[in-house]
């Protein structure tokens, strides 16, 4: 049998890969929770045009919902930078393991997954300012 994790830094190498791996789905969960926050202001924002624009609470309510809407843009982009550095992170660890280039193959099923959500993040809407992100399909079963 041949050994992969002969050497100390190899260890490493997987123990830091390991965490990467953990930490891409919470990122991903987190940038769901973001874009769903960010689109609830924007609804907000909407529906309070329809109210009394010379009351003092529509102003304060209305400019919370512009501080919420903007913290929710930087915040994304915040995490969408973290998901671009794991991933160079993730794929340079990659090229340097003897161990992962050993287990990889054409049918891995991790390297198949890590492809996937590689694409998956990369095709998530980008939230711009004043524009209103794409509909989410709502669970259903689910009471709000």
């Amino acid at each position: 049998m041949k050994t992969l994790f002969t050497e100390a830094c190899e260890r490493q190498r997987m123990e830091l890969y390991c965490e990467y791996l953990k930490k891409t789905p919470q990122l991903l969960a987190q940038l769901a929770s973001v874009e769903d926050m960010y689109e609830k202001a924007v609804t907000e924002e909407e529906m309070l045009t329809r109210q009394d624009p010379e009351s003092v609470s529509t102003g304060l309510y209305a400019a919370r919902l512009a501080s919420t809407r903007e913290q929710c843009l930087t915040r994304a982009e915040d995490i969408k930078d973290q998901l671009k550095l794991i991933f160079g992170l993730k794929a340079e660890l990659e090229e340097k393991s003897p161990a992962l280039k050993e287990l990889a193959g054409k049918d891995d099923p991790v390297s198949s997954l890590m492809a996937q959500v590689k694409e998956a993040a990369a095709a998530l809407p980008k939230a711009e300012a004043g524009k209103k992100p794409a509909k989410r399909r709502k669970i259903t079963g689910v009471k709000p």
